[in-house]
């Protein structure tokens, strides 16, 4: 099985559903990413937590790529949006030591 990556969750001001996407994703290593108008109440939120996520603000969606990418340690990176249900992302399907993009869709039946 391959490494594990880092999922980058999506911080807004709706509490509850910040809160439910930090709760499903605890076993995974989590990048809180958030625009800085967002930013104290996305920390306060993650602050709840035992182990809080990092918290990385943007100024802009310009500066987007350069600021999160610092600050992840991983080689594979998921994203969740706000309100999006979390469903483990699939890193065994990545082949090793190449670039490359896979859609994340939720579990349907």
């Amino acid at each position: 099985m391959t490494q594990n990556g880092t999922i980058l969750i999506e911080g807004t001001d709706d509490v509850a559903d910040l809160h439910r996407r930090l709760e499903e994703t605890s076993a995974s290593e989590v990048l809180l990413v958030c625009m800085a108008h967002h930013r104290e109440f996305v920390e306060s939120v993650a602050k709840s937590f035992p182990k809080p996520p990092k918290v990385v603000a943007l100024a802009s969606v310009d500066d987007h790529v350069a600021r999160v990418l610092q600050d992840v340690n991983t080689e594979r990176v998921a994203f969740l949006p706000e309100r999006a249900s979390f469903v483990k992302p699939a890193w065994d399907k990545l082949p090793d030591g190449v670039p490359s993009l896979m859609p994340w869709l939720p579990e349907a039946q």
